[in-house]
């Protein structure tokens, strides 16, 4: 679902996670945006992520 909205021009956004696994899970499937109440703790992780996808 996710790669057909993007295929849309569609930006798919998840309310809410402060979970770093889940985070990592949301970004795997294709999630954009997170919205989050603990920015420090899910930007480390999407940084993590994108740093194991290089």
């Amino acid at each position: 679902m996710i790669d057909r909205a993007h295929a849309n021009g569609i930006i798919c956004n998840f309310f809410y996670s402060d979970d770093p696994e889940e985070t990592r899970q949301l970004l795997e499937m294709g999630i954009d945006t997170i919205l989050t109440n603990d920015y420090f703790r899910i930007a480390q992780a999407r940084d993590m992520f994108v740093k194991e996808k290089k």
